[in-house]
C-alpha cells in the first residue's frame, strides 16, 4: 500500500488489534451500551522513506462526531495552563495582534476565544462541522461556521490559521492541508500553526495505549514537514511542546515551490522495536495489574483515550480495574467505551474504596497530587513506566 504522504510503497505493517472501540471520547449512559460499542481494526503501517504512520483499515464513515463526544480537556488545570502559554507565545512571540484568525477544528471554540480575548483587535472564525454553541463565548468579534474549512471560503482573509490536534483525525492529511493552502489564495501573507501528537514520544516511550482508531494518521517531525512543504508551504519551525508528547509546526505559502528533505535516519529502528516488544509490554501490565488487585482496589485516573486503550488491552472483562476518575463532569457517572467501566469523580474515591490510581498521562501528576493533597484522601498513585521492566526486542 502507497504511503498516502509521499506516495512511496516501502510501507510495512508494525502494529495490528482486532476490535478496537471506534471512539475513546463518546459519552455513554448505560454500561451494556458502552459494551457493544461499534469496533474497527487497527493495522498500523509505517513510511520506510517519510516515517509517516497511518491506519490502513480506516473508515471515517463508522465515526460519528456529534452531541454525545466529548473530547474537552479543558476542565484539568494544567492543560488550561498549557493552552494559556499557547495563548501568550501566539500573541506576545508572534505578534498574533490586530490579525483575522481562522481555526480548523474549533471545536466548542475556547481556544480561538482565548486569542480573540486577549487581544482587542484580533477577529476570529472557528469552522469544526460538529461546532456546538458554547454559552460561554458571547464575542462580537468571534463566529463559527459549521462546516470543514477549504477552497469555498477563500474570500475570507486570514492572517493566522491554527489548527490543533485535527490533522491525525484524517485519513488524507495532505488532502486537507492542500485544501487549507487552496482557501488561502487570497491570503498569500497567511501564518499557519498546527499541533499534533508526536510520534517520535510514542515510540521511544513505548507507549502502547497511544495508538487507538480516532487517531489514524500519526506525525514525526520529518513526516509533518514533508506533508506540509508537499502541499504547498514552507515550514519556519517545529518543535515539541508539552513535555516531548506534541508537535508544534509553523508555515508560511511557500511562493516558489521549492524545497527539500533529507531522508530521516533511526526511525525504521524505533518501529520495530516498538512492534517487537508490544505484546510483552501489554502482558507485562497486565500482570502488574493482578499483582496490584490483590492489595487494592484500583482506578485509572483520565478516562480519555489513553485509558480507554489500556482498559481494552488489559481488562476487557472488568475483572482488575474498578472504575475511572476523571474531571470533566461531563464524563462522570458515564461508561467507558470497550469495557463498561464507570467513570467516577474523584470526590467518590473513598466512598468507593479506591486506594490506587493509575496515571495515564505523567504530565497531569502534579495536579492529581495536589487534588488528594487538598482533599485530605490517601491513594497510591502508579505509573506505568516502560523504561523500568524488562523486555526484549
Amino acid at each position: 500500500m502507497k504511503c498516502p504522504i509521499c506516495n512511496s510503497r516501502s510501507t510495512m505493517i508494525f502494529l495490528e488489534r482486532e476490535k478496537v472501540p471506534i471512539h475513546q471520547h463518546i459519552l455513554i449512559s448505560q454500561r451494556e451500551a458502552a459494551r457493544g460499542i461499534n469496533c474497527g481494526k487497527l493495522k498500523l503501517r509505517y513510511c520506510e522513506d517519510c516515517t509517516f504512520i497511518f491506519n490502513d483499515c480506516f473508515d471515517s464513515s463508522k465515526l460519528e462526531y456529534g452531541d454525545s463526544y466529548d473530547n474537552s480537556q479543558f476542565h484539568s488545570s494544567y492543560f488550561n495552563t498549557y493552552v494559556d502559554s499557547l495563548v501568550d507565545y501566539l500573541i506576545e512571540k508572534k505578534n498574533v495582534r490586530n490579525c483575522n484568525i481562522v481555526e480548523v477544528g474549533c471545536g466548542d471554540g475556547t481556544f480561538i476565544n482565548k486569542l480573540i480575548k486577549k487581544d482587542k483587535k484580533n477577529i476570529g472564525v472557528g469552522f469544526d462541522p460538529s461546532y456546538k454553541t458554547n454559552a460561554i463565548i458571547n464575542n462580537s468579534r468571534l463566529s463559527f461556521i459549521k462546516e470543514y474549512y477549504g477552497p469555498k471560503f477563500k474570500n475570507i482573509r486570514a492572517d493566522v490559521v491554527i489548527s490543533r490536534h485535527v490533522i491525525e483525525h484524517v485519513p488524507n492529511p495532505l488532502e486537507m492541508l492542500i485544501s487549507m493552502r487552496e482557501a488561502l489564495l487570497n491570503s498569500q501573507y497567511a501564518r499557519v500553526f498546527l499541533e499534533t501528537p508526536c510520534v517520535e514520544w510514542i515510540l521511544e516511550n513505548k507507549v502502547v495505549w497511544d495508538f487507538f482508531y480516532e487517531h489514524c494518521s500519526y506525525f514525526s517531525t520529518a513526516s509533518l514537514q514533508h506533508a506540509l512543504q508537499t502541499a504547498g508551504f514552507a515550514v519556519d519551525e517545529i518543535r515539541h511542546t508539552f513535555n516531548g508528547q506534541y508537535l508544534w509546526a509553523e508555515a508560511h505559502l511557500n511562493q516558489k515551490q521549492i524545497w527539500n528533505v533529507d531522508k530521516p535516519q533511526g526511525y525504521t529502528e524505533l518501529v520495530k522495536s516498538f512492534s517487537a516488544t508490544e505484546a510483552q509490554i501489554v502482558k507485562c501490565f497486565s500482570q502488574k495489574l493482578e499483582n496490584l488487585r490483590s492489595k487494592h482496589k484500583i482506578a485509572i485516573w483520565g478516562a480519555g483515550a489513553k485509558g480507554v486503550t489500556l482498559a481494552n488491552l488489559v481488562d476487557p472483562g472488568c475483572s482488575l480495574i474498578d472504575c475511572f476518575i476523571d474531571v470533566n463532569p461531563h464524563k462522570q457517572n458515564l461508561y467507558v467505551p470497550g469495557t463498561g467501566h464507570p467513570i467516577i469523580s474523584w470526590k467518590e474515591l473513598q466512598n468507593k474504596g479506591i486506594t490506587a490510581a493509575i496515571i495515564m498521562n505523567p504530565n497531569y501528576r502534579h495536579e492529581i497530587e495536589c487534588i488528594l493533597q487538598e482533599a485530605g484522601f490517601v491513594v497510591e498513585l502508579i505509573e506505568f513506566d516502560v523504561s523500568k521492566i524488562n523486555v526484549k526486542s
